[in-house]
């Protein structure tokens, strides 16, 4: 969960730093409190020498306030090395001291927890100082505990305040993927519309409205193709089971069994092309760039002479495919009449009109609408075989490219015009 990741993630983070912040601490709390322990050792030193006085025989310490003064921290070494004072200690922290006696520089060294620091004395003496270091190690240590409490609250208080954050911030995420689930499920016409991305909420409201605006055309071009397939499928299935229902009434002379069957295989071939066609559409993608019209009508392969006059750079807002699929019954009419087709491409406005021109029997006054009905033909049917299924496709495709296609009323030659968005 990307809330849990986030929060361990931001808490090992500052631990990391309190970590690394409290060592960096303890090492300057550590040089701190040995660098006044040398400071009181100097300190210390310096007071010692100050009790010593020349006599003709060596070195002695002056009066006894003084010598009391300092005999519970220093020892005084004479030239000979013979001890003239020194504090009541341990015996190992008495043996470091008389081993540093007649040093001729200041030395030091730690035992026992005493820290020793043995400086020149006139006359080839000595003086040995110490200090216990137990009250530094105390102090470093207490410091060294408080750092690691604070480090604790500091890291609870992360801790607490980085899910308090992470839960406000997360928060409306969490709403509108809950929203947009919802929506996609019983609504797809809401809407975010939270304007253009200015931060990360509203960069992420853009981008689920597309989501959802590409889940409503796809969901709508699932749908007109299932009611496509419904709707123009019906009428050659109507008319396989008629034509099987009246071959099995009675028996039949083999002839006119072969004419039923043969009527079969023309309703099923009829049933294939309008299968082929639904397909391809949907092959289509809702909301393509579009495709250049001298391209799909290059690839229209037809028996009629096909004349047409097109600006290279035309382009409509469907798939190549399918302006063949929309154009193929109105140039199949013009074969099936033997008639010669020209096509007359356009421009009116952000539209391209595509005029198909035949010299077949023209449209009569009253079935420019008629013959456009699924299994419906004009007046001149008689004259060539056909399912009246092709004008009914081809308007339906073009309908669903957002165009249609139109019968202009004529008694002599037909004239049809298909009209497709520019893309």
């Amino acid at each position: 969960m990307i809330r849990r990741r986030l929060i361990v993630v931001t808490t090992a983070s500052v631990a990391a730093a309190l970590l690394l912040l409290t060592a960096g601490l303890w090492i300057v709390l550590s040089r701190g409190l040995d660098h006044d322990a040398d400071l009181v050792l100097r300190s210390r030193a310096e007071a010692a020498m100050t009790t010593l006085e020349l006599i003709p025989l060596g070195l002695a310490v002056e009066d006894p306030p003084l010598d009391q003064m300092i005999d519970d921290n220093a020892w005084v070494f004479d030239g000979a090395g013979r001890v003239l004072a020194q504090p009541r200690a341990p015996a190992d922290v008495a043996r470091a001291a008389a081993s540093l006696r007649g040093s001729a520089r200041p030395a030091g060294r730690d035992v026992g927890g005493v820290r020793l620091l043995a400086v020149p004395a006139p006359q080839g003496g000595s003086v040995v100082v110490g200090v216990s270091l137990r009250p530094y190690r105390d102090s470093g240590r207490i410091g060294l505990l408080a750092a690691l409490v604070l480090d604790v609250m500091v890291l609870g208080l992360t801790v607490a305040l980085t899910r308090h954050v992470v839960r406000a911030a997360l928060r409306p995420v969490t709403a509108m993927t809950r929203q947009a689930l919802e929506w996609s499920e019983h609504d797809l016409d809401h809407r975010f519309s939270w304007g253009p991305a200015r931060d990360e909420l509203t960069g992420l409201a853009a981008n689920l409205d597309v989501l959802l605006n590409r889940v409503a055309v796809n969901l709508r071009h699932e749908r007109l193709l299932s009611a496509e397939i419904a709707h123009e499928l019906r009428t050659p299935l109507a008319r396989l089971r008629a034509e099987a229902e009246i071959a099995l009434l009675r028996p039949r002379p083999a002839p006119q069994l072969r004419e039923a069957l043969e009527g079969v295989v023309t309703h099923a071939g009829e049933l294939t092309e309008v299968v082929d066609t639904l397909l391809a559409f949907s092959r289509t993608t809702p909301g393509s760039s579009g495709c250049r019209v001298a391209d799909a009508l290059n690839g229209i392969e037809d028996d009629v002479a096909l004349t047409y006059d097109c600006a290279p750079g035309l382009r409509v807002s469907c798939a190549a495919d399918l302006l063949a699929r929309i154009l193929a019954p109105l140039l199949g009419n013009a074969r099936a009449y033997g008639s010669r087709g020209a096509l007359a491409v356009g421009v009116e406005g952000t539209t391209a009109t595509f005029t198909i021109t035949d010299a077949a029997p023209g449209v009569l006054a009253g079935e420019e609408e008629v013959i456009f009905e699924p299994a419906r033909r004009g007046s001149a049917a008689h004259l060539a075989p056909g399912s009246g299924l092709g004008l009914a496709l081809s308007r339906r495709l073009a309908r669903a490219a957002g165009g249609d296609v139109t019968a202009v009323t004529s008694p002599c030659g037909g004239r049809f015009q298909v009209r497709l968005p520019l893309a």
